[in-house]
């Protein structure tokens, strides 16, 4: 079947780039017009506030909204034609025709506006391959297709549950597993179908979508495929890793809402979706719930050190770890920071990791070359299309991480200790605001404005959408840690400390470093991000400063708890940052701010102002600002804080007798006023307490204070 399938695909592909380039002349365009453009899907959200166009890089590859160069587009056909003649005709290389195809027409605009010609085929190729197989099959052709989603539970807490022992190298190698789990099963479910590439809607995050056939037997080999996921995850992750699905038929004019008089695919996509969330309601039957107990029953107390696994105990260095995370620990030992190439064998290798498969059969995970692709069963590149390697698979990863003098990656420690001011780590952890909504409502216009409110409302958009998203987290954070502009005041040595991902996909991100370029990368990912979106989608999250002996799993909870306490702000689109406090009525405060709040309250206000005065006052330390911290705090509780406050400054006020500069005292005067006028406001109260801490933070070690 999938001989078929690859020959139908290379079909479609062929006839739509001909007819593109006919019915526009073989591509003599009017380059640089604005019809020649590929909008910003964005531009076509409800809540847009501006047009964008996407733009490409010098080889004419998708490039964001970033790039320099305007698409020419018989270059990019003789780009295709070209590349094309270099790639095998086999079914194996279907993966790398379609590859291609996003390589040379993502920067395209189809026959709509912010579609890109690629996603437009891909579409075209993933409905005539479900049709093909409904009608072989024997499915009504009332509704032929099938919206088939899986989703893993469990991913943050499966990355996040290690011991603090190489920590990092073992945190990114847990994320690169789960990475191309999640690839790898997709590619089980597709191959179970006969169908490729083409008709996976969207990966990342954990979460995949599909366009299926809606005939049983497909439905019933993709439920198998799922089934035997799970089958898997139970056997090596107990009930901590769990595949949920669901799945729901429509027809051809489902995707297109019913050319826009109809919510139809958003309440498709919302059917699907509440079916998945059920399904982790009630994840496992009585019999399997049994056979877990029985296989993870524990044995004379002992546990994984790691996981806390009580069954499969081996021996590893100086500790006993169960056997999933002993081959966890040998991946990541052997796995080489720029490992390119990943391939899936046949047997159980020492140094691989287990994968699941449709049969009895063992298959694992290994560190590949070009010669192991050539009979393996198949492939997965790290950032490169392979063209001459048969059912080799492209993901996109952030290799981003701090380096020390050495070359080799940091450790946690060196991280901490490379830090500006307090040698502490951050822990910077973002998600998308309302995914879900977006996705469900984002397309739909005002019905007052428009007699076809869900007009915008087709699969090719959200295909847009989503890949829009995941090309920002998996391919561009690089681009923006690397070359984006520094914050002002908290990068105060350039070369020094350091930032890694941890993890990036989907929507969320997780960045681990020196405390203050965490925060400075984050803040600069925000501010990316916003300009990405046109403004139309927001993000949210939690910065935590921590010790580098403190445990990972600590970590990624304080800083989740932190990102929630952000997404519950009015509007979302916030960070909290460092934790808690609590004040004399043990009422609950915590330091969060809109991002916009975060930098005319606080980066572009109060820390300038703060770095004025102690550069014109070199004898005020930071106990100075404790003392200031203090009284701010009790301004609400404490009716004589504020003359407290005014004791403070009129003590540590200079003057001419004691050999004060004119501009030192006109400097203190101006700081003595707005300190007055913060404390008296509750949001400024809040923006200068948050200055004093970072401001202290980042000088902490300048004034030999000790640290807490």
């Amino acid at each position: 079947m999938l001989d078929v399938t690859s020959n139908r695909i290379q079909n479609i592909i062929k006839w739509n780039i001909e007819e593109y380039y006919s019915r526009n002349k073989k591509g003599q365009m009017n380059q640089g017009s604005e019809n020649d453009k590929l909008a910003s899907v964005f531009s076509f959200l409800k809540k847009n506030t501006g047009d964008s166009f996407v733009q490409c890089d010098s080889a004419g590859t998708y490039a964001g909204f970033a790039g320099t160069s305007n698409v020419n587009i018989q270059q990019q056909k003789d780009r295709w034609e070209q590349s094309q003649r270099e790639i095998s005709n086999s079914p194996s290389y279907s993966q790398a025709i379609l590859e291609l195809l996003e390589d040379c027409f993502s920067v395209i605009p189809s026959q709509e506006p912010c579609v890109s010609l690629y996603q437009f085929i891909r579409i075209k190729v993933a409905l005539d391959c479900a049709l093909n197989i409904s009608q072989e099959q024997g499915a009504s052709l009332d509704a032929p297709y099938a919206l088939y989603t899986v989703d893993f539970s469990g991913i943050q807490s499966f990355i996040y549950t290690i011991v603090s022992k190489g920590a990092l190298k073992a945190l990114r190698s847990r994320s690169l597993y789960l990475t191309v789990l999640s690839e790898y099963t997709a590619d089980l479910l597709l191959d179970s179908c006969g169908l490729t590439r083409a008709n996976l809607i969207y990966t990342g995050g954990g979460k995949s979508h599909f366009l299926l056939s809606s005939a049983p037997s497909v439905i019933e080999k993709a439920n198998e495929a799922v089934r035997r996921v799970n089958k898997f995850l139970q056997e090596h992750f107990g009930a901590n890793l769990y595949l949920a699905s669901g799945w729901a038929k429509a027809n051809g004019d489902t995707f297109t809402s019913y050319n826009g008089k109809s919510p139809a695919l958003s309440v498709l996509f919302q059917n699907v979706s509440r079916q998945v969330s059920e399904n982790k309601l009630h994840r496992y039957s009585y019999t399997e719930l049994t056979e877990m107990k029985n296989l993870w029953a524990g044995k004379e107390g002992r546990e994984c050190a790691i996981c806390g696994q009580s069954n499969r105990l081996r021996q590893w260095h100086d500790r006993e770890l169960c056997l999933t995370c002993l081959q966890l620990e040998r991946f990541s030992s052997a796995l080489p920071e720029n490992a390119s190439l990943l391939c899936v064998v046949e047997g159980e290798i020492e140094n691989g990791l287990a994968l699941p498969s449709m049969d009895d059969n063992k298959v694992s995970l290994v560190l590949g070359n070009s010669e192991m692709a050539q009979t393996a069963k198949r492939s997965y590149s790290i950032n490169c299309r392979e063209p001459r390697l048969p059912r080799t698979v492209r993901i996109n990863l952030s290799r981003y991480q701090a380096l020390n003098e050495n070359g080799l990656p940091k450790t946690l420690e060196e991280l901490s200790a490379s830090s500006n001011g307090i040698k502490r780590l951050g822990v910077f952890r973002g998600d998308v605001d309302n995914l879900g909504h977006l996705f469900a409502s984002g397309f739909v216009q005002d019905k007052n404005d428009t007699a076809r409110p869900w007009e915008r409302c087709t699969l090719s958009n959200y295909a847009m959408l989503s890949s829009a998203l995941t090309w920002f987290f998996q391919r561009h954070l690089d681009d923006i840690l690397i070359k984006q502009a520094d914050i002002p005041y908290l990068k105060l040595i350039p070369k020094a400390g350091g930032v890694s991902v941890v993890y990036a996909g989907g929507d969320d991100v997780f960045l681990i470093g020196a405390w203050n370029d965490v925060l400075n990368a984050g803040l600069k990912l925000q501010k990316a991000f916003d300009a990405f979106t046109n403004g139309t989608v927001t993000m949210s999250a939690g910065f935590g400063l921590f010790t580098d002996h403190t445990p990972v799993i600590s970590m990624a909870s304080s800083s989740a708890d932190l990102e929630s306490e952000a997404k519950e702000m009015e509007g979302k689109n916030a960070i909290a940052l460092f934790g808690k406090y609590y004040d004399e009525r043990h009422i609950e405060h915590q330091y969060r701010f809109h991002w916009s709040e975060l930098h005319d309250r606080i980066l572009d206000d109060k820390i300038p102002v703060l770095s004025e005065v102690f550069a014109a006052l070199p004898d005020k330390g930071n106990s100075f600002l404790y003392h200031l911290l203090a009284l701010f705090r009790q301004v609400d509780t404490d009716p004589m804080a504020v003359s407290r406050l005014a004791y403070l400054l009129a003590r540590h006020t200079p003057n001419e007798k004691n050999g004060a500069k004119k501009e030192t005292i006109e400097a203190f005067q101006s700081f003595t006023k707005k300190a007055y006028a913060w404390a008296a406001n509750p949001k400024e109260n809040l923006a200068f307490q948050t200055a004093c801490l970072l401001y202290t933070y980042l000088h902490r070690n300048t004034n030999k204070e000790e640290e807490e």
